[in-house]
């Protein structure tokens, strides 16, 4: 059954690409020391930044998966399963490469075996056994250590937990690009972390996560964490930390200014330490606290010279209003700075989601006043919605005729045609919008070749597109014939084109396919067999089966030097003969 489920797609499925590969690296480096095959079972001792125990087996026709490292914990199939696998794939064609043991006197369930074992051994050996373990397993010993010692009683145990974090969070030029070892070891002392998770364990857990939130802050830039994976370990710092807060006894105040510190001086954290987050916790006395220090910064942060971080300092001055239900003051806050449109739009809503309608439109007409010209488009947008609600028809075709004008593209376009069909004077706007497009194809053509000793192309693009939204493969077809047409907009066409005009479908892939022929590059020459077969299959179905057939030796002939393209060229004139 094993042969069924163990194979190298299975392996890949389960794991996914990256960490597939990580595992086969894993294998590859002969990290998998030993491998034993009991009951159909799997399993084996890897070695990474330290051993780890895997187990692999079938279970109603799917693969099954265990090991002792993090990432597997949560429920993840992980690099380590994978080089199992890997190691027992190679074993089926050469035993001799690995160790493989199997008994067949052992029972036919081990796992109770092992387990009636221990329960009669007496007090001293199971002891000795787990001390043993806890030699070689950290997660093992600290778990005990926690148990035996709280850290809140005695400080070398918290001495050691955080000698522990910062051997975890700890990076140098062989870690680089290798988050996810990084994450694994720091997953594994966070769930030594969370056994701290008591009333009693609790303020001392708040100091530990604390810590180690600050140390990840201070790597993330040596780390390509391009899965997220560190990212996710923040976040379950965090929460911890909460969960902490919410067990121990703690003054509100003392709360209040840790809170404070680590919202102000954190910046890529991707925790939130503000008065919201931790309402619940801080209470009243907490909250005033916390206000009374933001307060303090707050009035730092308006003085010429400030040096902190004004933008963290406004979000928590914000976070309390919205916290105390100040719209007044929200506002206020927000218009320290209105030195973009969208400041203005950001009150408008604020407003909005007070039910204020008549305010959010004063301070969105106001950021239109104070940037008349290329403006935000989103405040456009709600004043144009404010307008159409009050009938000021108008002014909302003037604003959005203003977008369309400074920038005549799709979005533009369908905005200008959502208000005028609202108002219904769609055709009369529609010919003029597609006048002024004209018009600014040449214009832009003109301009551009000033610089040059030849006229420019005109650039078709945003017509088509727009020709194509519509629906309207007349004006498309038309487009394409006037000038320049971006070539993904071309392919596009030529699928519109395919099912009723199906020649100028021809054309069309017909001219595209030299431009990746020329890049000679193996995907380059795949894309060009991808459009020689769309061109086949119109061409036969228009009965001009010899023309393809002198259309695809004409391209042999052209490009025989370019030897892989001619390969499967080859392989397609034989299926078309």
């Amino acid at each position: 059954m094993l042969n069924n489920v163990i194979t190298i797609d299975t392996l890949e499925d389960a794991a996914g690409k990256a960490v597939f590969w990580r595992g086969e690296a894993y294998y590859s480096n002969g990290a998998v020391q030993k491998i034993q095959v009991i009951d159909d079972n799997i399993m084996a001792r890897v070695k990474g930044t330290e051993i780890y125990h895997v187990r692999l087996w079938e279970e109603d026709g799917e693969l099954m998966f265990d090991c002792t490292c993090p990432h597997a914990d949560d429920g993840n199939f992980c690099k380590h399963c994978v080089a199992v696998g890997l190691t027992w794939l190679a074993g089926i064609t050469d035993f001799n490469k690995i160790e493989v043991e199997t008994d067949e006197k052992l029972p036919t369930d081990s796992w109770q075996n092992i387990r009636d074992y221990l329960a009669a051994q007496a007090p001293e050996t199971l002891i000795k056994l787990l001390l043993d373990a806890a030699q070689y397993d950290e997660r093992i010993y600290r778990s005990l250590l926690l148990k035996a010692d709280p850290p809140n009683m005695n400080p070398d145990t918290l001495n050691t937990l955080r000698k522990a974090i910062k051997h975890a969070i700890h990076v140098d030029d062989s870690d680089y690009n290798d988050a996810s070892t990084l994450a694994e070891n720091i997953n594994e002392v966070i769930d030594s972390l969370e056994e701290l998770l008591t009333p009693n364990g609790a303020t001392t857990l708040i100091e530990l996560t604390e810590y180690a939130i600050e140390r990840l802050e201070n790597i993330k830039y040596e780390i390509d964490d391009e899965e997220g994976e560190i990212i996710s370990i923040d976040e379950r710092l965090g929460e911890l930390h909460l969960q902490a807060c919410r067990l121990a006894s703690i003054d509100p105040s003392a709360l209040a200014d840790r809170l404070f510190r680590l919202e102000i001086t954190l910046s890529e954290t991707a925790n939130s330490f503000d008065p919201l987050t931790y309402a619940d916790v801080l209470g009243e006395t907490g909250l005033q606290r916390y206000r009374e220090l933001a307060e303090e910064e707050w009035n730092k942060a308006k003085t010429a010279g400030y040096h902190g971080n004004r933008y963290r300092i406004k979000s928590i001055m914000e976070a309390l209003a919205t916290a105390c239900g100040d719209i007044e003051e929200l506002v206020a806050i927000h218009a320290t700075d209105l030195s973009s449109a969208y400041a203005y739009l950001n009150i408008a809503e604020i407003w909005t989601e007070a039910q204020q309608p008549e305010k959010a439109l004063h301070w969105a007409e106001r950021g239109l006043k104070a940037f008349p010209e290329k403006t935000d488009s989103r405040l456009r947008d709600f004043l144009i919605d404010a307008y159409l609600k009050r009938g000021r028809n108008d002014e909302a075709i003037q604003l959005a005729w203003a977008q369309f004008s400074e920038v005549s593209s799709l979005t533009h376009y369908q905005r200008l045609h959502a208000v005028s069909s609202a108002i219904g004077v769609w055709s009369e706007q529609r010919e003029r919008a597609l006048n002024y497009l004209h018009d600014d194809i040449i214009h832009t053509a003109s301009t551009f070749s000033k610089h040059k000793s030849e006229n420019a192309t005109p650039n078709y693009s945003r017509r088509i597109q727009i020709a194509l939204w519509e629906d309207d493969l007349e004006a498309a077809h038309t487009a394409i014939q006037q000038g320049f047409c971006e070539q993904n907009l071309l392919i596009i066409a030529a699928e519109r084109f395919s099912s009723t005009r199906p020649q100028d479908a021809i054309t069309i892939y017909r001219q595209i396919v030299p431009s990746f022929i020329e890049k000679t590059k193996q995907s380059a020459y795949e894309e060009a067999i991808k459009l020689l077969k769309k061109i086949a299959t119109l061409m036969v179905a228009s009965n001009q089966h010899q023309a393809l057939i002198e259309y695809l030796n004409a391209l042999r002939i052209q490009h025989k030097a370019k030897r892989n393209f001619i390969v499967l060229l080859d392989d397609l004139i034989s299926k078309t003969r």
